[in-house]
């Protein structure tokens, strides 16, 4: 028997959110003040924490509707394709708390009928980067709109299916990425060893080349003496 997959639209389906308008002059850097997801840190499925802005932390309960939260989705909508691919990402259960900037959008399934975790693999797909690289438009400045994303068309499945698919993939994505941080972890233990090996070896080598030295003169002054 045939699962029926039902075409429907972004805006069926989702709740689009874009973000507020913060004033930069109040921008901080601050480790215990919130980090911002604005475009220049939302990368290809991930956001890049450590480049983030932040914002005082006082203000966090006044702004409960820019508020982020697991399984959100963000697409950037200014450039938001770049060589690299579609600037995109979702959040993470142990991301920090954050606040959603102008210029992105926070998408959020608003019906029983979508599982949240889906809607990532709906927006990190390849369809979806097909259909937003030939309608970006602006000449300085590449720009998507909320309604352009909302209008993009889809197949959905049963809810059953949707929630296995998803577990595949997030199963993949989960050893993806502990290969990733495993792969940082090597790297650092790799830096510090080069760091503290690297002062041996230029003492070793300088006093092996001032051996070599001095055993080459002394050849040569024992071959012109006998000579």
């Amino acid at each position: 028997m045939e699962t029926a997959f039902q075409m429907v639209k972004l805006a069926d389906c989702v709740d689009l959110l874009a973000g507020f308008a913060f004033k930069s002059q109040h921008f901080t850097n601050r480790s215990d003040d919130i980090p911002l997801v604005k475009g220049e840190n939302v990368s290809q499925g991930c956001i890049l924490w450590e480049i983030s802005k932040r914002w005082s932390t006082a203000d966090w309960p006044n702004l409960e509707k820019f508020q982020l939260r697991p399984g959100d989705v963000v697409v950037a909508m200014d450039r938001p394709w770049v060589p690299a691919g579609l600037k995109w990402a979702y959040i993470r259960s142990d991301d920090p708390k954050a606040l959603l900037v102008q210029r992105c959008s926070r998408l959020r399934s608003n019906t029983p009928g979508l599982d949240q975790s889906f809607l990532r693999f709906v927006i990190g797909g390849p369809g979806f980067e097909s259909y937003v690289i030939p309608i970006t438009t602006g000449v300085n400045v590449p720009h998507i709109s909320g309604k352009q994303i909302l209008d993009y068309k889809f197949a959905l499945p049963p809810l059953p299916v949707q929630q296995r698919i998803a577990g595949i993939l997030s199963a993949y994505d989960e050893l993806i990425e502990n290969n990733q941080r495993r792969i940082k972890i090597l790297e650092s233990m790799a830096r510090t060893l080069y760091r503290v090996t690297l002062p041996l070896e230029c003492v070793s080598h300088s006093r092996l080349m001032h051996w070599r030295a001095g055993v080459g003169w002394r050849a040569s002054f024992l071959r012109s003496a006998s000579g």
